[in-house]
């Protein structure tokens, strides 16, 4: 892990978006650690730090010039505004109307360079379908960053993926869990799939 990894997974667990234990994911799928999401919005001070790392690894990858960042979704919108701010550009972001995609703010011109955010990317799908929709307006995405990659390689964007945390959160089916982990007493996340 690299300086950068160690700071930012130091700042996710002291707002406990990444907690160790045993948990029952709203999968169904039984973890030894937890993402929560939501957790990495409830603390400012906090964003605003894992935001400035987040920046300065954009400044070393070299992916800056863009126009604007765009946010996948009102939930990471206040993510984007961050690095928005701090990278000094303006931020806007997508939301799904009658299952398409929707640029919301002030129209872009085509040609318009820009970076996708989002909090965590799993499949690299929400990325992938941010990136179709902004090329299908003549936009083109130069990057995704984000705070955590859990895709493992597996997102296969062709265009770079800049993550604080690249992190592999393994996931067992109930009855293949590891004994170490039915030691541990279970705590149920979120919604629980029917059936598990």
């Amino acid at each position: 892990m690299t300086g950068t990894d160690q700071d930012a997974l130091k700042l996710l667990r002291e707002i406990g978006a990444v907690v160790d234990g045993h948990f029952i994911l709203p999968s169904g799928l039984s973890s030894p650690t937890l993402i929560d999401r939501p957790r990495l919005f409830m603390y400012p001070c906090h964003l605003q730090a894992l935001c400035a790392l987040l920046c300065r690894e954009l400044h070393s990858q070299k992916l800056t010039g863009f126009d604007r960042v765009v946010s996948i979704s009102r939930a990471n919108m206040v993510l984007g505004h961050e690095v928005a701010r701090q990278m000094g550009c303006p931020s806007t972001w997508l939301e799904k109307e009658a299952g398409s995609l929707k640029l919301v703010g002030p129209n872009l011109e085509k040609k318009s360079r820009l970076l996708i955010v989002e909090d965590v990317v799993n499949t690299g799908a929400s990325s992938q379908e941010a990136i179709h929709a902004l090329e299908s307006w003549g936009m083109e995405a130069v990057g995704v960053a984000c705070v955590i990659n859990r895709s493992n390689g597996q997102a296969n964007l062709e265009l770079p993926i800049i993550s604080l945390i690249d992190m592999q959160v393994p996931a067992y089916a109930l009855d293949q869990v590891p004994r170490y982990l039915e030691e541990i007493p279970a705590i149920v996340t979120g919604n629980v799939a029917s059936g598990h």
